[in-house]
């Protein structure tokens, strides 16, 4: 069985979401019928501990796509650019989130354009 002494040694701490990517935040909850199947491409800084210790940074590009019912049924992350850091401080300047309601309606026109 699992306790919570093995558990806590698996499982890393929690990371809290950046201040200037929490706009994504409420793409990952399930999206009303009339919504576009398709989020807005964010700009956002993932990192990963690597085995040597050091942190490897990415400037990515990330996108959800949904299922009829308004759950995402896949996503897109694109590395733009990496960087390796001794630390969780990026290494990298970040790019602007690109999250607004116009960027959404304006992606939802280029897909029915491409649809019909």
């Amino acid at each position: 069985m699992i306790g919570p002494k093995c558990t806590t040694s698996i499982l890393p701490d929690p990371i809290p979401a950046p201040a200037q990517e929490r706009s994504v935040l409420k793409y990952f909850y399930p999206q009303p019928p009339s919504s576009p199947r398709v989020s807005p491409i964010f700009k956002v800084q993932p990192y990963w501990r690597v085995r040597n210790g050091l942190y490897l940074h990415s400037n990515s590009s990330l996108q959800f796509f949904y299922a009829e019912d308004g759950t995402i049924s896949f996503m897109f992350l694109g590395i733009d650019e990496y960087a390796f850091s001794p630390d969780v401080t990026p290494p990298l300047p970040h790019p602007p989130i690109c999250a607004s309601e116009d960027d959404a309606t304006h992606e939802e026109q280029r897909i029915t354009e491409v649809i019909d």
